[in-house]
């Protein structure tokens, strides 16, 4: 998020079927500004512009990778107004130390 790295999705994403999936496990700021904690980051995309994936279809990747439902997470939309770029959901849940 500092712009020291590029994005781990410039380098690793998975594709299934129209969906575009990018893990990363990543230091977050805790919410009081007293430090951060290690967090579970997921993006997701589909290949049409302007939609969203299905809560369901994301509550189904979210299994696979050992994070919380959707509702457990914090969730921002990212692209929502860009005309060229797939739109993306990002979760972001509290990394647990398992996989």
């Amino acid at each position: 998020m500092s712009g020291e790295e590029n994005p781990v999705g410039d380098h690793y994403a998975i594709y299934l079927e129209s969906y575009r999936i990018v893990y990363s496990l990543e230091q977050q700021p805790l919410k009081d500004g007293s430090g951060y904690q290690w967090c579970c980051h997921l993006s997701v995309s589909i290949s049409n512009k302007n939609k969203y994936p299905h809560p369901e279809s994301c509550n189904l990747i979210l299994e696979q990778f050992g994070m919380p439902k959707v509702e457990k997470c914090v969730i921002w939309l990212e692209n929502e107004n860009d005309d060229e770029l797939p739109s993306a959901v990002n979760f972001v849940s509290e990394y647990n130390g398992k996989m």
